[in-house]
């Protein structure tokens, strides 16, 4: 296996959207930040505790950066070949790579993975600013934030 070409393609794919951060790391992070303020301004006062003892912020915190895993991890695959098919990039740079297509495969879904695992995170901190909550089993949302990403990363690619 070719780990190099394939980890050449990864880095090439998370440079594509780190160039740009302020558009593909900010923006999903200052829409989240909007959606703490006017709903958490406006609902959560309202709503108050759920049964559970639960409010209306520390229910809706970990439901943004699960959002912004699955939408960024989405549509960073997407968008990339897309992008490649539009620019007729697909067959000069994409399928004459010395990599196997499971590789490709892997190192595009790689890319989304960190780019959705990023806006995540970066939404799950910046929640810390409006409400204080804990993470009771941090192994557990790893994994889940993992295969979240994983699983739209690849449907990204179908779709793109």
């Amino acid at each position: 296996m070719n780990w190099y070409g394939n980890w050449s393609l990864f880095r090439r794919e998370c440079l594509r959207f780190l160039l740009v951060w302020s558009q593909t790391l900010g923006a999903p992070l200052i829409s989240a930040l909007l959606y703490f303020a006017i709903f958490g301004g406006a609902l959560g006062q309202r709503i108050g505790e759920t049964g559970v003892g639960v409010t209306y912020l520390q229910f809706l915190a970990p439901g943004l950066a699960a959002m912004g895993i699955m939408q960024h991890a989405f549509q960073n695959s997407s968008s990339s070949l897309i992008q490649m098919k539009y620019l007729g990039m697909l067959q000069a740079d994409l399928l004459a790579l010395p990599l196997k297509p499971a590789q490709i495969v892997m190192a595009f879904t790689a890319a989304a993975m960190a780019r959705g695992i990023l806006v995540g995170a970066s939404i799950l901190l910046a929640s810390r600013c409006f409400v204080v909550f804990s993470i009771a089993n941090p192994v557990l949302l790893i994994g889940a934030a993992l295969i979240m990403a994983a699983i739209f990363g690849l449907i990204g690619l179908l779709t793109g």
